[in-house]
């Protein structure tokens, strides 16, 4: 095994143990204290996790998209980019963490609308969070297809 493959190996499993991680306490604190605990348990994660996204990004949201596809690519997701001239969005087709735990039997709880919990972070970090931030973002969280980060540029 090369040294570079080694490295590849050992990050991605640093990354699917964070993210397990993750979705350990935030369904960990939905079952026992309820949903507003479990978002407010996320909006906590976030501000230690958004906040340097945030600052190193500026204002341009642009540097957002790069920033969640490099990350979604470290952890082995199936990710394309489109962009056009109102918006710019990472399309994520085979998320390598909320799918892969759904298919793992991991995601137990939900939130009253079936979204996991784990997932439910995107939308609460990379869209309501950024927008507070004064960004123009939206997430699009979906059970079946595709999940959606957008930056919208106008």
């Amino acid at each position: 095994m090369s040294e570079n493959t080694f490295k590849k190996e050992v990050v991605h499993a640093a990354l699917e143990s964070f993210t397990n991680w993750g979705n350990s306490g935030v369904q960990y604190v939905a079952k026992a204290y309820g949903d507003r605990a479990a978002v407010e348990y996320l909006r906590e994660c976030g501000y230690a996790l958004v906040r340097p996204v945030v600052e190193n990004a500026g204002k341009e949201g642009e540097k957002v998209i790069d920033g969640l596809e490099m990350f979604h690519r470290l952890m082995g997701s199936q990710v394309k980019v489109e962009e056009d001239e109102e918006s710019k969005r990472l399309v994520v087709v085979n998320c390598a963490s909320g799918d892969r735990m759904k298919r793992q039997g991991l995601i137990t709880q939900r939130r009253k609308d079936n979204t996991p919990y784990y997932c439910y972070h995107c939308t609460l970090w990379w869209e309501e969070m950024l927008k507070e931030a004064g960004f123009n973002f939206a997430f699009h969280y979906s059970e079946d297809g595709p999940c959606i980060y957008e930056y919208k540029k106008r």
